[in-house]
């Protein structure tokens, strides 16, 4: 099971990437979705429409390619996933009928159980994810020292 973080990366790799592309190619719908929350100054709302598509586009990639990279990209998916799953769950119990801006202009998601529990389970799979790589790493670092010990001798 060489490449089991890998597999569990992937779907979580494509969230990112599959709505990172159109919050990159539509950055002022990306803007007044993040104002519709109701919760952010302007000043944050520039910076948070600016960064966080690239940010996204940055660890679904991560999550592909590299695997080095791979055990602080779980970390960061699911702190994004945590953060998109209760941001909407705050804006459904304050009664606010927006999108959740998660996929840009072009397909209207409103917030709901389906957009919280991609979030949800984006979440739990990038927590899946970071266990099984530091599992994977654990096990080589416990077999590492018994083999650099026959190479001295």
């Amino acid at each position: 099971m060489l490449y089991r973080d890998w597999i569990i990366g992937l779907p979580v790799s494509g969230i990112l990437l599959f709505s990172s592309f159109p919050l990159i190619d539509n950055s002022y719908h990306f803007l007044s979705t993040i104002y519709s929350y109701q919760i952010c100054n302007q000043s944050f709302g520039i910076a948070t429409s600016m960064l966080l598509p690239f940010f996204q586009l940055t660890i679904g990639l991560a999550l592909l390619t590299d695997e080095r990279l791979r055990r602080p990209a779980f970390v960061f998916s699911a702190f994004l996933f945590f953060s998109f799953a209760t941001l909407q769950i705050i804006t459904l119990a304050r009664g606010l009928n927006i999108s959740c801006g998660s996929f840009g202009g072009s397909a209207s998601n409103p917030i709901g159980i389906k957009s919280i529990s991609i979030s949800a389970i984006g979440f739990l799979l990038s927590c899946v994810g970071f266990c099984t790589k530091s599992s994977a790493e654990s096990r080589e670092q416990t077999r590492s020292p018994g083999s650099a010990r026959e190479n001295l001798t």
